[in-house]
């Protein structure tokens, strides 16, 4: 087994093979998973005390009260916490369901609790498949199951007072396609060479940066043509036309490494994602942006500076932000910036309470 290679599934990774294989290959064969977005305390807070309520109705042997006239059944006991299923490769597939519904013939159903700000318009495909790999485990741990799913969702509304209302999903659950979909992974995960990268994944080209799969930052100027024409500027990339001026650029770069995932700034492509090319040589651009940030950034931000040319003598300097370290907040100017999807804001009092310990805000 290669070094930093999982031979544990989840949900969560089959569901990331679905969306994108080679992100998924690299995850589990190569320890590069990709950066973990912030994740919000209330729901985990508000997930907890909706159990601890069930809990005393499963001791009473009746519905919660949220639950009554919208599915049958009751709560079930003995129920282990993690489902677990290994099967010949040496993978195991594991899951942790919120809870469960036992049938009056003994049948079990997965009931998972999402909170949400607003009732469900559609069931999310990760929500799915989370249902699917549920009831495929009931069932190669021996338990009889209905072959259906319960969500249920919690979200707030105003009134009078502040409340929550509860809708509940029954869903469909094939655990068929969940067997499909394990045993495929587990065939991707028994080859060396990672899949094709996928035109619509920007982390497949994060993944190569991270490599160093070839010169450089690791990106090559076939990626600058797709960075630029399909994927365009994002919580990841930030275009600068040339001639921007050096402290416009300082602030990009203090935005992105205040942020999870750090960034990188293409500079010789203009907003609309046109190549034009550099109008200064890497070593000038280098120099004026210490100049910048040595003057106006505290501390002095991490990044790396590098050139890709075309055939025709275009270049494009790349300057790749590292990752937050998750110690140090970066500030231009004075000010603390965060990059926000396509842009550098300006750091809220939140933002910057959640920075100071430690916490991401992108």
């Amino acid at each position: 087994m290669l070094k930093g290679q999982r031979r544990t599934l989840s949900p969560a990774t089959l569901y990331l093979f679905q969306e994108c294989p080679r992100c998924f290959w690299f995850a589990i064969k190569k320890g590069l998973s990709r950066p973990l977005p912030p994740f919000p305390s209330l729901p985990v807070g508000l997930d907890r005390v909706i159990k601890e309520d069930f809990q005393r109705y499963r001791e009473k042997e009746i519905l919660p009260t949220v639950l009554q006239n919208k599915i049958s059944g009751k709560l079930a006991v003995n129920m282990p916490e993690l489902l677990i299923y290994q099967d010949d490769s040496g993978y195991a597939l594991y899951g942790r369901p919120d809870d469960y519904i036992q049938s009056s013939d003994e049948a079990i159903t997965v009931l998972e609790i999402k909170t949400r700000a607003s009732p469900p318009k559609a069931i999310l495909p990760i929500n799915q498949t989370q249902l699917d790999i549920y009831d495929y485990l009931l069932y190669e741990n021996g338990y009889k199951t209905t072959g259906r799913g319960y969500l249920v969702y919690f979200y707030p509304i105003l009134k009078d007072t502040l409340s929550f209302e509860t809708s509940v999903s029954e869903i469909t659950a094939n655990r068929g396609t969940a067997d499909r979909l394990f045993k495929n992974a587990i065939k991707l995960l028994g080859t060396t060479v990672p899949p094709e990268r996928s035109a619509e994944c920007e982390f497949c080209i994060w993944h190569s940066l991270l490599l160093n799969e070839s010169t450089g930052t690791g990106l090559m100027w076939s990626d600058v043509i797709e960075i630029s024409r399909e994927i365009g500027e994002s919580q990841l990339y930030e275009f600068k036309a040339p001639g921007t001026d050096p402290r416009h650029i300082s602030k990009e770069i203090c935005a992105f490494a205040n942020t999870s995932q750090g960034g990188i700034v293409f500079y010789g492509i203009d907003d609309d994602g046109l190549l034009r090319g550099s109008d200064i040589s890497l070593q000038e651009l280098d120099q004026r942006l210490q100049n910048s940030l040595h003057s106006s950034a505290d501390p002095y931000p991490p990044f790396l500076l590098s050139e890709k040319n075309s055939e025709d003598g275009l270049k494009i300097i790349i300057i790749e932000v590292r990752p937050w370290n998750r110690r140090d907040v970066y500030s231009y100017d004075g000010r603390i910036y965060v990059r926000k999807g396509t842009n550098a804001f300006p750091a809220t009092s939140s933002d910057r309470e959640r920075l100071y310990h430690g916490e991401p805000v992108a």
